[in-house]
């Protein structure tokens, strides 16, 4: 067949997922796609969608969601095109750098049920909205479900009764004629009965009650008990676990059931089921499903093999959701803490005449382990830090706790190399979870202008000595913390003259990547200090962080960006 295009509009909110849903089954109808196509293509785009609306959480304006699907005779396509900040969702998470160095690759852990049922999935930024398409190869459709032509055997008037059949029988009535007939051969193509010989039901279900309802009735209530298998004949049920009237909730459409789990066990519904759109329903209690329909070994058959599809389709589902509701509390929980215990505001110690520091910390989507410090040791001595604990969510943030506590007791009480030395042991006692941390020390004498330093495995911070240009400030390599546990770190020490400045950053100030993964880089980052006119902290901060920016564009952060800017005025003379 010739390709055909479809367009639905959404707004984005949760019930989006919901109202797509019900969308991609009508295309299965409408384009008689096998039911395995519709069923990965539902579980592929709620996926999409939910990491999508969780983008777009807490954004400022309306959020627009466009789902086209094109549909052929090879395939079935589906472009998702959303107007929210950008965001690639097939890139929920960025890899490392692989072994020996080069360009991280994306890649999407977050995308489970994707990976394992596309045939293809690609993203790209076009006229400032993200457009995710997700391409299936379509399978053959079941015997007999092709879709029907027009209806031959329809009767403008009923026929001339009492009639004799052929096989000597007498009809009272026509039975040919009137609506009870259509519905009876509607029926027939559920799929549950899609492989059924229409003449084994056909008498079960003739006796079946047809009930419409008006919309926002609720049929049934957590708690109540269900007698009936419900088909759904037009319009649709919606299914709400919370309440009956919120924006969380599946729909069950036009050529689906439900209702089993309570006809078969006899126990209580847990959701409420609501109807909506005009919805009309065939109703098959327990007797007629027990003792006339499943007795029929073809009609059992496709019931058990459309209820463990619908069981396992809903336990993938319930599963990633969990998963990415899960991950999503546990990135928050890890905001919070990076933010309640790293110093607030650009200004770290106001009111020093000798001194000026300033930082920003710009934390991922999902928060890393960036962290950033500074404190007086002692009237004079100031101590400043920056630092990446390995990985991210949770564990990270509670590693960056134990790091930063340790640093602050650590520092006051013993020279540089052997304050991060003690970190390191104390970070290697008892690390199940494997955590590791690279960090650059610095204290200043403000009273002498004297610097000492350490870097332990951290990006090499820039100097500026006096009025000159920024440059690298190389000294002596020290392993990461938490790896050795009785590793021996060694420092350096310089003089500063008035004036001078240092520039402490994460690796994702120069990570941070184009949409064509060009990286900003070490070159771009001196660049940018050097063409500043003013070195005051903030200015440092704030002009770089704006250089960064500039170059990436509108291309998603995978990684945390903390600069910290330190500049030695003079002497302290109070």
């Amino acid at each position: 067949m010739a390709e055909t295009t479809r367009r639905l509009a959404l707004q984005g909110e949760p019930g989006a997922v919901g109202r797509a849903g019900e969308w991609i089954r009508g295309l299965g109808a409408e384009f008689a796609l096998a039911a395995e196509d519709v069923r990965r293509l539902e579980l592929c785009t709620t996926e999409l969608l939910g990491n999508i609306l969780r983008q777009a959480d807490g954004g400022a304006g309306e959020h627009r969601i466009e789902l086209r699907a094109r549909v052929n005779d090879r395939t079935a396509a589906l472009e998702i095109t959303d107007d929210g900040a950008a965001f690639d969702p097939t890139a929920w998470r960025a890899a490392e750098s692989p072994p020996g160095g080069g360009a991280a690759r994306a890649t999407a852990p977050g995308l489970r049920v994707v990976q394992q049922f596309a045939d293809e999935c690609r993203y790209a930024r076009r006229s400032k909205k993200n457009v995710v398409t997700l391409v299936l190869k379509r399978h053959p459709p079941a015997a007999g479900h092709a879709p029907r032509g027009p209806e031959r055997r329809k009767r403008t008037t009923p026929a001339a009764v009492p009639l004799w059949r052929r096989d000597g029988t007498l009809v009272l009535a026509d039975e040919r004629h009137g609506l009870d007939r259509r519905i009876r051969g509607f029926i027939s193509q559920f799929e549950v009965f899609r492989s059924v010989p229409y003449h084994l039901v056909e008498d079960a279900i003739a006796a079946c009650r047809i009930v419409s309802f008006p919309d926002g009735q609720v049929l049934l209530r957590p708690g109540e008990r269900g007698d009936a298998l419900v088909f759904v004949l037009s319009g649709r049920l919606r299914v709400h676990l919370d309440a009956p009237d919120s924006a969380n909730f599946f729909t069950i459409g036009a050529g689906d059931f439900t209702g089993e789990l309570s006809v078969i066990d006899g126990k209580p519904v847990a959701a409420f089921v609501v109807a909506d759109a005009g919805c009309r329903v065939m109703l098959v209690d327990a007797e007629t499903l027990f003792r006339r329909l499943l007795t029929v070994p073809e009609v059992c058959r496709s019931f058990m093999t459309a209820y463990s599809e619908r069981v396992r389709g809903t336990s993938v589902h319930i599963i990633e959701q969990l998963r990415a509701e899960m991950a999503h509390r546990e990135a928050q929980a890890a905001q919070r803490i990076q933010a309640a215990l790293l110093p607030q505001g650009a200004a770290l110690v106001p009111g020093r005449r000798a001194v000026d520091c300033a930082a920003i910390l710009r934390a991922a989507r999902e928060a890393g382990g960036d962290f950033h410090d500074a404190f007086f040791l002692d009237p004079a001595r100031l101590f400043v830090t920056v630092g990446e604990v390995s990985g991210k969510g949770l564990p990270t943030a509670l590693g960056m706790v134990r790091i930063l506590a340790a640093l602050r007791r650590a520092a006051a009480g013993a020279p540089l190399a052997h304050a991060v030395a003690q970190v390191n042991r104390l970070l290697c006692e008892g690390n199940d979870a494997g955590l590791s941390a690279s960090l650059f020390c610095a204290v200043l004498d403000t009273a002498t202008g004297r610097l000492e330093y350490l870097s332990a495995g951290h990006p090499a911070p820039a100097l500026a000595r006096g009025d000159g240009l920024f440059r690298p400030l190389d000294g002596a390599r020290n392993p990461v913390v938490g790896i050795v546990g009785n590793a021996a770190y060694a420092g350096g020490t310089l003089d500063l003259a008035p004036g001078s400045a240092l520039v402490l950053r994460s690796e994702g100030a120069t990570a941070a990547q184009t949409w064509g993964r060009e990286a900003f880089g070490d070159a771009r980052l001196l660049e940018a200090l050097n063409e500043a006119d003013d070195r005051s902290a903030a200015a440092l901060v704030e002009d770089t962080i704006g250089a960064i920016d500039r170059f990436v564009g509108d291309a998603p952060q995978s990684r945390d960006i903390t600069l910290l800017a330190l500049r030695y005025t003079g002497p302290a003379t109070a």
